[in-house]
């Protein structure tokens, strides 16, 4: 009876242990998917990066999105930046030839990331993971965006992103007569944006800049005028910057010169200004092309 009883108690024990580890391993394999298969398994994820690329009216957000594609000639690069915890996983650099050009393929680990997705037409971008900035010789037209997404077994591979412009644009048209002895229009903001902090979307690498046009032939003399358009990386909040204006001869005589103060910038926004610049008066008119603000409007 003892022995019995040590058998049935032996065999008990058995299916509690078998009982236990079964739903030991379902315990497990849960955990597993969320802790464990964050550092191995991964799952592929394609993005189809969209925004409102046009360059000319800087339309709002409300106009309908247009698809990146190996023929758009607008945006030249685009950098997709994969963040968990604060910390870098991978960053891929796609260029406008690349035959999945605005499309980007990761495999993400199961976890919660952050993805930095930046496209622009800035010359001669520096990126730097440090300071996790990307800087241009020249900044240009610019687009931004910080997806989520947090990956399981079941996520959907295929995303649609839309860009946001981070970009400010700067129009100066020269309203009156140009002399006949005139080389070069040259336009100088106190403050220019160089390049933004890919993980906030925000302008940094403030400095002077200036751009500097040679007047065709076919202008000199002419009284059609000049314009003159130049990029910059903006904050998310409107700033402001003093703008001079100076047009010299070939042998760097000034023939006229005029500087705006404070002139205001933001996000998504062309700022104008027109005027005489070869009269007395040197004033010139301000206008903000918005389509989705309040435009700013004032006078100097």
């Amino acid at each position: 009876m003892k022995h019995t009883n040590l058998m049935s108690l032996i065999c008990c024990c058995i299916v509690a242990a078998t009982v236990m580890t079964s739903c030991g391993k379902a315990v497990y394999e849960e955990s597993a998917q969320t802790e464990e298969e964050t550092a191995t398994k991964t799952k592929k994820f394609t993005f189809t990066t969209k925004g409102d690329f046009q360059l000319v009216n800087y339309q709002s957000a409300r106009k309908a999105p247009a698809y990146l594609s190996a023929t758009d000639n607008t945006l030249t690069d685009l950098w997709v930046f994969d963040y968990v915890d604060g910390q870098l996983q991978q960053y891929l650099h796609q260029t406008s030839g690349d035959a999945d050009w605005g499309q980007p393929t990761m495999n993400l680990t199961y976890n919660t990331h952050h993805i930095y997705f930046v496209a622009s037409r800035g010359a001669e971008p520096v990126v730097d993971t440090n300071e996790h900035t990307i800087i241009f010789s020249i900044p240009r037209d610019t687009y931004w965006k910080d997806y989520e997404v947090t990956v399981v077994s079941t996520s959907n591979g295929n995303r649609a992103v839309t860009l946001d412009r981070v970009a400010t644009k700067l129009s100066v048209t020269i309203t009156d007569r140009l002399p006949e002895n005139i080389s070069t229009i040259s336009v100088t903001p106190s403050v220019w944006y160089h390049g933004l902090d890919y993980t906030t979307g925000e302008a940094v690498e403030g400095k002077t800049q200036t751009t500097t046009i040679t007047v065709p032939d076919s202008k000199k003399g002419s009284e059609d005028g000049m314009t003159i358009g130049m990029f910059s990386l903006s904050s998310a909040s409107e700033w402001k910057a003093d703008i001079n204006i100076k047009a010299e001869t070939a042998t760097g005589v000034q023939l006229g010169e005029t500087t705006i103060t404070e002139a205001p910038f933001q996000r998504n926004r062309v700022t104008n200004f027109s005027g005489k610049l070869f009269s007395q008066s040197g004033n010139f008119q301000l206008s903000v092309d918005s389509d989705w603000n309040e435009p700013y409007i004032g006078t100097w």
